[in-house]
Formats: structure tokens, sequence, C-alpha cells
């Protein structure tokens, strides 16, 4: 920096030439060789002479000592090697022919612009340059070349430091100059990409934020007409003969809307709109589904052995987002193969952790030994670096042409969240082998299947208020609440809902409300009727809005959709008969 070189032109040379000079001159004035009248003369003579060689030697040795391995780099340019050449060839023509007089000085002061030009090139060239061109000059003057080699060699010395120090003091501004105008192109430069990259990831926010808007837009929409399906076709497995064909068409339609239903409940946890609740989770279920959603997407070449233990322990977790675990982790694996020939090894099993192994994981010291389950997703692709190993959970960075990076970044806070851990260990060529801790259940897991066609509780004498905008929805729950016996008073939105709890003639005993309704949504409706009547019952049901309604306090109970119709009657019928809530 110029800041640099003007510190050591000041302080650096100048300290150096003003204590040699003064140690020199004075003794040799002690020791009679320099008469008294003549010490200044001689002093300046000295000074001057050392300055310059500071100026010219001090660079050069503080390159070579502190840039070694960028001198290797320079010394490969070939430009370089040229730019030197001229300078040489240069300072030759000026100092080592038998120039004189006008012509000797306009050589070598020719050569001062030619040095600050190759200058240019950055601070090692120009010390290199200025060196050798010094250099020249001091072995000409001593041959008797050029505009220093006078008949007073006092003088010409004097001339030849100050010429020396100018050349070199010159050439390190320019090239401080021009390192500081690259510093502040390169910070720039390094600004301009670090907001591009701010403005990326908010882009990517906004996006994903959108995203989640429409997923639980698309989710609680979906979850109505789900309720309505399996509304339905619950109220249809009751009137079937059983064990008919038909019962058994019913049922499975009925799965498969549990399984619809457990979609939308991914959807609405990516949106933000669910609290995840932990329960006994098997992971050979889990892996399951993974496999046969991806083997269908996947390429041929790639395939997936599941060796999953079937009867392994449950963990406790979020089912939806334990899955989402396995699918990335599993999807990363197989895409990591590339368009080689490769498989994707799925294994579990359990674990005692201990001291060591838990500090590492958890950065826990001195914790008991603790039993994990844990499961091992292992590929046989192209491995990663150590850098690459180092940044993998980071969010927003991928190696993939087409990806956002929050993949696995979405794994590590899930698995945290579930106060487990993620090992990793990879080499480059040699694939990839990630696993995952995660704490067992003390509690059995229930194996999820067909919903048996059970009777339909009775709520005769019951007059219920169901207020709901989906027509389908509504229809199901006035059928099944008439077949159960109950008085229905039905409403199409929040408004409507709270004129006929307050029109009604015939007293409400429970009021099933929807919470996303026009006119008036379902939680301004129920602080309506509860001014109304203090002591109205009202249960709450929504797609997604779960956490802003069992909040609530006086709300008897919520239904999340898509429910079973016997879950809901039972709800009510609890409602019905259970204290008034506060």
């Amino acid at each position: 920096r110029v800041r640099d070189v003007a510190s050591w032109i000041g302080c650096g040379a100048a300290c150096f030439g003003l204590i040699a000079a003064t140690i020199a001159v004075v003794g040799l004035w002690f020791a009679g060789e320099i008469p008294a009248a003549a010490v200044a003369a001689a002093w300046s003579r000295w000074w001057l002479a050392d300055f310059g060689a500071t100026l010219v030697i001090g660079p050069a040795l503080l390159v070579a000592w502190r840039g070694a391995p960028r001198l290797r780099e320079l010394a490969s340019r070939v430009e370089v090697w040229a730019a030197l050449a001229a300078v040489g060839a240069a300072a030759g023509a000026a100092f080592g022919t038998t120039l004189a007089g006008p012509a000797a000085w306009f050589g070598a002061l020719l050569l001062i612009p030619f040095v600050v030009w190759i200058g240019r090139g950055g601070s090692r060239t120009a010390v290199f340059a200025s060196t050798l061109a010094a250099v020249i000059a001091v072995v000409g003057t001593a041959q008797g070349h050029g505009p220093f080699a006078l008949a007073d060699a006092q003088a010409g010395l004097q001339l030849l430091g100050t010429y020396a120090g100018t050349l070199t003091t010159v050439a390190l501004l320019v090239a401080a100059a021009v390192s500081e105008r690259e510093l502040a192109e390169r910070e720039r430069d390094r600004e301009r990409d670090e907001r591009q990259r701010v403005e990326l990831k908010m882009q990517e926010a906004q996006r994903l934020e959108s995203l989640g808007m429409l997923a639980g837009g698309v989710a609680h929409d979906f979850n109505n007409i789900l309720a309505a399906i399996t509304g339905n076709t619950q109220i249809l497995q009751i009137a079937a003969e059983p064990g008919s064909e038909e019962g058994q068409m019913l049922a499975d339609i009925g799965l498969a809307a549990g399984r619809a239903a457990d979609l939308c409940h991914r959807l609405l946890a990516y949106a933000g709109r669910v609290e995840t609740r932990a329960a006994p989770v098997r992971l050979s279920e889990l892996m399951g589904d993974v496999a046969t959603i991806l083997t269908a997407s996947l390429p041929k070449h790639v395939r997936i052995v599941n060796l999953v233990d079937p009867d392994l322990e449950p963990v406790e977790g979020d089912a939806s987002q334990l899955r989402q675990v396995l699918l990335n982790l599993v999807a990363n694996a197989a895409e990591s193969i590339g368009d080689r020939t490769g498989e994707v090894y799925v294994t579990s099993g359990s674990a005692v952790l201990r001291g060591a192994e838990l500090h590492r994981m958890f950065g826990v010291a001195d914790a008991a030994p603790e039993r994990f389950v844990f499961v091992d997703i292992a590929d046989t692709g192209s491995g990663m670096s150590d850098e690459v190993k180092s940044r993998m959970f980071d969010p927003f960075f991928t190696t993939k042409a087409r990806g956002n990076g929050l993949g696995l970044a979405a794994v590590l806070g899930i698995v945290k969240s579930h106060r487990g851990a993620v090992e990793v260990d990879t080499l480059p060529g040699c694939g990839t082998s990630v696993r995952v801790h995660l704490r067992p259940s003390a509690v059995p897991a229930t194996a999820a299947g067909k919903r048996p066609a059970v009777a339909l509780p009775r709520l005769a004498g019951l007059t219920v208020l169901i207020a709901d905008d989906e027509p389908f929805v509504l229809t199901m729950l006035e059928r099944a609440f008439r077949r159960a016996g109950c008085r229905v008073v039905l409403a199409r939105n929040g408004g409507e809902a709270v004129d006929r709890f307050a029109a009604a003639t015939t007293a409400i005993d429970v009021v099933l409300m929807d919470v996303s309704m026009p006119r008036l949504g379902g939680i301004a409706a129920f602080e309506a009727i509860r001014a109304l009547a203090p002591a109205a019952r009202v249960v709450l049901m929504s797609g997604y809005e779960e956490e802003a309604a069992e909040g609530r306090a006086g709300v008897a109970a919520f239904l999340r959709k898509p429910f079973a119709v016997d879950d809901a009657l039972r709800t009510i019928a609890a409602a019905a008969v259970a204290a008034v809530p506060g």
C-alpha cells in the first residue's frame, strides 16, 4: 500500500541511513581519516548512499523473505521475464555504453518512467525491476560508464544514490497505488457478490414463503374434500354387509383417504401451519413408503436396498417429519451416484452411545451412556471432500446444478428437534454414509391399517348447530348427525351461525364450527356466540388452524380435518355433558 511505502521511506530507510552514516562518519572523524571541516559533507554523502541502498535492497530482501511461494509463481510468468529483460536492456544502454553528456543523462532519466510502467504489474515486479536497474547503474558507474561517472567520485556516488533511491521509491509508490486500486476493486466485487447473495437468499425466502402459503391453502381445501370422503365412506361402511366386497372397497377408500390426509399434514407442516406431535413411529414403515415413492422416480441404474429391520423398536417423533428425513437422505444418496450403476443401502439397528460419542454429537460432557435407534443410508456414489462435508448442512449450500440447498438443512433441523444426531462418513470416490440417531419410544407403536367399521354413537335428543362453508362437508355432517338421532341446524358461514344461534327457539346443546369461513371466521363467531351465551359449548374444526383454536379459552374441543365420523360424534357427545369451559 502507499502508506506502507511512505512509512518505509520515511522511517525505515531514512532512519537506517541516518544511524549508519552517523556511526561511520563519527568513527572516521575520531580516527583522523576525515577533517572536521569535511564531516558535514561526508555525512550527507554517506547518508544519501545508505538511504538509496536501503530503498533498493530492503524491499528486495523483504519480498524474498516473505514471498517465496509467490516468487515461484512469479518466475513462471513469461511477461515478468520479458519485462525484466527489457529493463536490463534499457539499463545496459544507459550505463553500459560510452554515452556521455546529455545523451547519458537522457538514457538514465528515461529508465525511470520505464521502470515505473513495469511496476504497474505489482510490488514484486517493481522491486525486481528497480533492483535490477540500480545494480546495473552501480556496476556501470564503477566501470566509468553513464552520467554518474564523474571526476569527483563522491559527487557521482551521491548522484547515484539519489538516482537509485528515486527509481525504487517511484516504482514502489506506483505499484502500491495500483495494488490499492486492485484491492478496492476486489472489495467492491466482494461487496457486490455478497449483496447479490443476500438478495438471492431473500428471493429464495420469499419464494419459500409463497410456496408455504400455497401449500397451506391447497392442504386446507384438500382436507375439506377428504373430510367429506372419509365421512361418507364411514357411513357407507356401516351400512355395508360385513365381509362383503363393497365393504372391503370402502375400507380401501378410507385407507387411501387417510394417506392423503397424512400428505396434507406434511404440506401443512412445511407451511408451518401445524404443531408437530411426537408419537411412536416405526422406521421400517416409513422407509417402506420412501422406497415406494422413490423407486418409481429414480433412474433404473440406481437401486434402493431396504434392509431396515421390520422388528426394529419404534422411535419417538413426528412420522411426517421423519419420513421427510429419510426421503431427503435417500434421494441425495441416489443423486450422488450420477450416471453410474450403483446402490443405496438403508440399514438400521440400535447402539449405546457413551461419553466421547455423546460429547462429539451433542456437546454434552460426562453424560451417562444412552441407547439410541439408528438408521444408516450408505451409497456407492462419488463421496465428498472435507470442504463440502463441512458445509453440507448449511442452508442454501448445494453442489447441484438445480437445487435450493435446503434439503439437508431441513434434515439436520428435524433430527435436532427430535433430540437426535447425524453422523457423516465420506471420502472422495468412496461413497458416503449418513447415520441418523434417534431416541427410542417408551410406548409401542400401533400398526397403521384400515379403520374398521363401527356403529355410530347415538346422540338422541341433542340439538347441534353445524357451520361450515363447504357444502359437501356440511351435507356429510348433517347426514351423520341426523342418523345419530340429533336435531341439526345448519349455517354456511360464521355470521349465519351467530344469527341462527341467536334466533334458535330450541336450546342448542353444542355448536360445531369450522375455523376458516367467509363473512365471519370461526374464532370471531365463537366469541360472538359466547357473548350471547357464556355457557355455550363450542367445538371448532379446521384443516390447519389447530394451534389458534386450541389455545383459546372456552373452546370445548377441537377436531382436525379430515376426521372420522364416529370421532366427531363422540367429541360432540363428550362436549354436551362436560362442564361448561371457562
